[in-house]
């Protein structure tokens, strides 16, 4: 018996984990898939994740991109689809080969739907040449719907593209919360000491962990009770490394590598507080992670981060590089457990509402659908 469900090509990242780059592409499409969408269309999917191997490789990138266009052509002629849902992150290559997908899924006659993995600005095209800009402005415009992740994106894209013909909806990022949910929340468990301060991510200067190291040390030479457990890898690993040992910080700070989703878990639950004092961000999937975890968050006031993070309510957000300012927040939380408390029981009202998979696949299947429905 053939399925009555429309039938979508799905492009996007697919890579399980510890294959390829388990960014936060690969999780929003992992996690679409696992959803209850699943029931609502039939997906065939082309996987655009870039492994590691390959990272390099601008002939062996090239060769994979002609070899996706193909399969994207066979399923149009012949896979009975209805629609194309593609994913992009805002790399001009990416762009270039969804751009391609774009008007191949309109000369088909195909209903579009474009996210964008991050906001798209004049910068993004930085020493390329102009003609690449104008094929994916070109491209672009083909498209039915946008999926932005932030109104600030939005915003952007409508800046950079005003005479856009698809519609622009905001859909933030999306977790399954329920896997990150804790049991419970208890004032004892945010005054146990030590405090533990939670990093997750790359070991890149951008990301500020050198600030957070020193702001760290400071509290506590102060005498608080605190440890940071950093979960990443990066350029920056073994000068952390010779920092902790000659600053005599080895109780205090722990590098624990590169850890996965699953082995981030436990140490959701087992931390005080998350701390992400980046120079630059999108819609960082490590906050909201840790949102539903049921933490405070301390971040700077970049990308979409003041989308998530409401500003003394379940967190508080700092200036870059201003290594006082990340101290003090972090003091003023670790020393009020009453307000850990209230920020993390809003942590997970904030996710839970405006981010969790349960709400958000739905708005997302009536995209695809469209004026089809």
């Amino acid at each position: 018996m053939k399925s009555s469900r429309q039938r979508v090509v799905f492009v996007g990242s697919f890579a399980a984990p510890g294959e390829g780059r388990l960014g936060g592409q690969s999780y929003a499409c992992r996690t679409l898939l696992e959803s209850p969408i699943k029931d609502e269309f039939d997906w065939l999917l082309i996987d655009s994740t870039q492994k590691r191997e390959d990272a390099d490789g601008v002939i062996i990138r090239t060769w994979l991109a002609a070899l996706r266009i193909v399969r994207l052509l066979r399923l149009l002629m012949f896979g009975r689809v209805s629609a194309l849902l593609i994913f992009t992150p805002i790399i001009v290559p990416s762009l270039l080969e969804k751009g391609l997908m774009c008007v191949l899924g309109k000369l088909f006659g195909k209903r579009v739907v474009v996210s964008l993995r991050s906001t798209i600005t004049p910068d993004a095209f930085v020493g390329y040449p102009r003609m690449a800009a104008s094929l994916i402005r070109y491209a672009l415009t083909k498209a039915d719907a946008f999926i932005c992740q932030s109104q600030k994106a939005a915003d952007d894209l409508h800046a950079l593209y005003p005479n856009l013909r698809g519609t622009v909806s905001v859909l933030k990022n999306w977790i399954d919360v329920s896997r990150y949910r804790p049991a419970e929340l208890t004032v004892e468990k945010f005054a146990a000491r030590p405090a533990i301060i939670l990093y997750a991510g790359l070991l890149e200067t951008f990301k500020g962990i050198e600030e957070l190291v020193t702001a760290v040390a400071n509290l506590a030479r102060e005498g608080l009770q605190i440890k940071l457990v950093v979960c990443g890898a990066g350029v920056l690993q073994d000068k952390l490394q010779r920092r902790i040992r000659d600053e005599q910080l080895t109780d205090v700070i722990e590098l624990r590598g590169w850890t996965n989703a699953e082995a981030m878990l436990p140490n959701f639950r087992a931390a005080t507080l998350f701390a992400l004092p980046s120079h630059a961000e999108g819609m960082p999937n490590a906050v909201l992670e840790a949102m539903a975890s049921g933490l405070p968050i301390v971040a700077t006031r970049v990308g979409g981060i003041p989308e998530l993070v409401a500003d003394g309510q379940n967190g508080l957000l700092v200036p870059v590089s201003d290594v006082p300012a990340l101290t003090a927040a972090l003091r003023k939380i670790i020393t009020s457990p009453e307000l850990l408390l209230q920020m993390a029981q809003t942590s997970i009202a904030l996710a839970t509402e405006f981010h969790d998979i349960a709400s958000t696949w739905p708005k997302l299947a009536a995209l695809i659908r469209g004026a089809s429905d």
